[in-house]
C-alpha cells in the first residue's frame, strides 16, 4: 500500500503546478495532477455551468458534481454556481481558446449531461450547442450517449431476467377470498 503524502508533500505538488495558488492560501488538493491554472479552471466551471443551466435549471446532482470538481480536484478557493455566472456557448468559445482546455470542457459537459435525470432532448441540444461552439469534431458525443443508453437497456433487461427467475419467491401469497 502506498502511504498518503504528507501535507508538505501535497503543498510541494501544488506549488510545482501553480505557485500563485499556494501563496494565496488555496486548499491543498489530493495528490493528483492539477495541470491548469485557477483562471482556466474557473472558465471551465462557468462554461459547464452554462451547459446545465437550461430553462428548468441544473439539478442538485449536477451542481454538486461541478462544485466537487472545482473545489476538490482543481482546488478553486471559491466557486459561484449562480446562473448569472454561467457562460453562453459564444462566451465559452471566446474565453476558452486552448484546444486541450476545450476538450476537457466538452468532456465535463457530457459527464454533467449524463447526470441529469430525466434527460430530455432540450438538455441534449443545449450541451450540443456548447460543444459545437467549442469546435467539437468527431462522434464522441453521440457515442457516449449511445453507450450509456445501451448500458441502461442491458441493465434493465438483466434485472428483468433475474427478477423473472425469482419472482415466485418474492411474491406475497394471495389472500383467500
Amino acid at each position: 500500500m502506498i502511504p498518503a503524502p504528507s501535507a508538505p508533500e501535497k503543498l510541494a505538488l501544488l506549488a510545482t503546478v501553480d505557485p500563485e495558488r499556494t501563496a494565496k492560501g488555496a486548499p491543498v488538493p489530493c495528490p493528483m495532477a492539477i495541470d491548469i491554472s485557477e483562471s482556466d479552471a474557473t472558465l471551465i466551471v462557468r462554461a459547464c455551468l452554462g451547459s446545465i443551466c437550461g430553462p428548468d435549471g441544473p439539478t442538485d446532482e449536477q451542481l454538486s458534481i461541478l462544485n466537487s470538481i472545482g473545489s476538490h480536484f482543481w482546488a478553486l478557493p471559491s466557486i459561484d454556481l449562480s446562473p448569472e455566472r454561467a457562460f453562453t456557448p459564444e462566451e465559452s468559445a471566446a474565453a476558452i481558446t486552448d484546444e486541450r482546455l476545450r476538450r476537457r470542457t466538452r468532456e465535463l459537459m457530457v459527464l454533467l449531461e449524463l447526470c441529469r435525470h430525466p434527460l430530455e432532448a432540450s438538455h441534449e441540444q443545449r450541451v450540443e450547442d456548447y460543444c459545437h461552439a467549442l469546435d467539437t469534431d468527431g462522434p464522441g458525443l453521440s457515442l457516449t450517449r449511445n453507450y450509456v443508453l445501451d448500458g441502461a437497456e442491458a441493465a434493465v433487461a438483466d434485472w428483468m431476467r433475474r427478477f423473472t427467475e425469482k419472482a415466485s419467491e418474492m411474491m406475497e401469497p394471495l389472500a383467500d377470498d
